[in-house]
């Protein structure tokens, strides 16, 4: 319904506008006296109105451009106006005398009655139409430049958008290619021990990519699909580092699992943990991941142990993640990453929204 008015809208707008104030125009004149008479200059004066303004719209969208308005422009609507003026008179007489020609050719009696114009009729008339036309006019270019500004402002926004979604996609987090090449190596190792954990590592890796790949245009995913993602990079990095590299995840509760997060937000935290972190100390560590949820929140809290100076790719990392948490929910998040005696505890608090259909379909 909203789309049909929207296309008809200057139709509509044109009927009810010129429907309204012919009814008016008759009733005031008091030319018309008889029922038929009364309808019969109700219709010439609705559709001279629309016929005369129809191409004086024309005329505007030819000849007036906002992108280039000057005093030249204003001449040319003011010409406009007045000859659209100076017209409804005759044009409305001349539709007048057709339809009583026709009526005639049909040998129906003459149906309508007359008062005689008073002296002066026709300048007033036609001083009464310039009024009367020139503040359709204004309407018309009152419109169109509301509709000009508000194309504007979306356009506006959907660039805006468009920065910020590209400011996103570069701030997302893709599975890094040294990981990738260090994995393929070690992967390629295990085949000469165990063929079957090499396909099932391969498999991991395989699964890893083509997440970093589809959730490339998607800003919220569910956790528990983020969390897998991590187990595959845990069993990937086991390969190499074994025992100096444990998870835990026990703490996640289960109705966390369906709540949105941002695609590869916990994995960057779980790799900046074990890459800047415990895969730099001899005898390793834990990282342990909780989540839960809190009035309307999602909290997730991950620990693990790292040294004493924390490395400067770790902090980078962090202000990318707090940028990226900007972009999505403004100032409505909590993240923090504090380091005590060899000990890192990041916390991250986040609204609970709803995945839009947009954001779980991935463009392949």
């Amino acid at each position: 319904m909203k789309n049909t008015f929207s296309k008809y809208s200057f139709w509509i707008l044109q009927l009810i506008g010129w429907g309204a104030l012919s009814a008016f125009s008759v009733s005031v004149s008091g030319i018309a006296t008889s029922v038929s008479a009364v309808l019969l200059v109700f219709f010439g004066l609705t559709v001279t109105g629309i016929f005369l303004t129809c191409i004086l719209r024309f005329f505007f969208k030819k000849y007036i451009s906002f992108d280039n308005f000057n005093g030249w422009s204003v001449l040319k609507i003011v010409i406009g106006i007045a000859l659209a003026a100076i017209a409804f008179p005759y044009v409305s007489y001349a539709f007048g005398y057709v339809i009583g020609f026709v009526m005639k050719y049909f040998e129906i009696e003459e149906p309508t009655s007359f008062e005689k114009p008073p002296e002066g009729y026709r300048i007033a008339s036609i001083i009464g139409y310039t009024i009367i036309i020139g503040g359709w006019t204004a309407f018309y270019f009152g419109i169109k430049l509301f509709l000009k500004l508000s194309r504007a402002q979306l356009a506006k926004i959907k660039l805006r958008d468009s920065v910020k979604q590209a400011q996103l996609n570069t701030l997302k987090g893709h599975v890094n290619p040294e990981f990738m090449f260090s994995s393929l190596n070690n992967i390629k190792g295990l085949m000469l021990e165990d063929v079957s954990e090499s396909r099932k590592m391969l498999t991991k890796l395989s699964e890893m990519l083509r997440y970093s790949l589809t959730k490339n245009d998607v800003n919220l995913i569910p956790l528990e699909e983020e969390l897998e993602i991590v187990e595959h990079y845990i069993g990937l990095s086991k390969i190499q580092y074994g025992d100096r590299l444990s998870y835990n995840s026990k703490a996640i509760a289960a109705d966390t699992l369906k709540l949105p997060v941002p695609p590869m937000l916990v994995h960057n935290l779980v790799e900046n943990a074990t890459k800047y972190g415990i895969f730099l100390l001899k005898k390793g560590g834990e990282v342990s991941i909780t989540s839960f949820r809190s009035e309307g929140e999602l909290i997730i809290e991950l620990k693990y142990r790292a040294l004493e100076t924390m490395h400067a790719s770790h902090t980078s990392n962090i202000k990318k993640i707090r940028q990226r948490l900007r972009l999505l929910f403004e100032t409505e998040f909590e993240f923090e990453c504090v380091q005590s005696e060899g000990k890192v505890t990041v916390n991250l608090s986040m609204p609970i929204r709803e995945i839009k259909e947009q954001e779980t379909v991935t463009n392949l």
